[in-house]
């Protein structure tokens, strides 16, 4: 396979490696030259593997063979510790999904109240559509047109494509759009938002920037995870993400428990594994 250059992982500022970087790190980097059959299986691992979980697990796996030296299979060693990598992200999909949830919900209702109609974005729409200019636009709803609220909501429109047309509420609206776009609405109404939380009468009362500050920290994990690369910091974006949905009285613990518990039925696989499959 040909070298190509590393490309650059915006999320956690390291380099992605190709899967010659990989192979590289496996043969030389983990306490010892690797066997030729080692080599050669791990080479079939990479091609049916995440890379960004494959280069955090060679990382770890470094790590350990400088405290501990040389595993006595290094290929099974690494595998060992994607497995564990990818059961991390499995873990963590219901924090985000319940956090994601509840902030696109919520979020829309208050808007819907916040202008008093939830049609609040249709005149964006309708401009967008004419292609008229944005900022002839005056009013949404009942209250005065802001730019940034006009601007993230032509944002989010014009990412749907022809799915915009099909928007008929709030709700539907942030369903659309990213979780930034949520993000940027509750900063734009972050008083009249802030009026619906329930804030720890215990501690200092969280700032407009303060919550969006830990609001992005579980957004960029959620992206993350949903990109499937290792999030860091796991204990921290939970600890966040319960504190948030706290001040919408939602309690994650409850909810994560009751998704562990729920009497999902195993999944069942009816190939046999054979030794072509490594």
């Amino acid at each position: 396979m040909g070298q190509k250059a590393s490309k650059v992982n915006v999320w956690e500022f390291e380099p992605v490696m190709n899967p010659s970087d990989l192979a590289e790190i496996f043969r030389t980097r983990l306490g010892a030259t690797q066997p030729k059959l080692q080599i050669e299986l791990f080479d079939a691992d990479l091609m049916r593997s995440n890379l960004d979980l494959m280069y955090a697990s060679l990382k770890e796996a470094r790590a350990i063979a400088a405290r501990a030296g040389a595993p006595q299979n290094a290929r099974d060693a690494v595998m060992a510790l994607y497995n564990v990598k990818l059961a991390e992200l499995s873990q963590l999909f219901p924090v985000f999904f319940l956090f994601e949830s509840a902030f696109r919900t919520f979020t829309a209702a208050r808007l819907k109240t916040v202008y008093g109609d939830d049609e609040w974005w249709k005149p964006i729409r309708d401009a967008l559509a004419a292609n008229r200019d944005l900022r002839r636009l005056h009013r949404l709803g009942n209250l005065p047109a802001r730019r940034d609220v006009v601007d993230t909501v032509a944002h989010l429109l014009t990412g749907m494509g022809r799915g915009a047309a099909r928007v008929v509420t709030s709700y539907d609206l942030l369903e659309g759009g990213t979780l930034a776009h949520v993000e940027r609405l509750i900063d734009a109404h972050w008083s009249a938002v802030d009026q619906a939380l329930r804030h720890d009468p215990t501690q200092a009362k969280l700032t407009g920037t303060t919550f969006t500050n830990l609001f992005k920290v579980v957004r960029n994990a959620r992206n993350d995870a949903y990109h499937h690369r290792s999030v860091q910091h796991r204990a921290r974006v939970v600890a966040i993400a319960e504190q948030l949905l706290d001040m919408l009285d939602m309690s994650l613990r409850t909810h994560v428990i009751a998704v562990a518990k729920a009497p999902v039925p195993q999944l069942t696989f009816a190939i046999a594994v054979e030794p072509r499959h490594g």
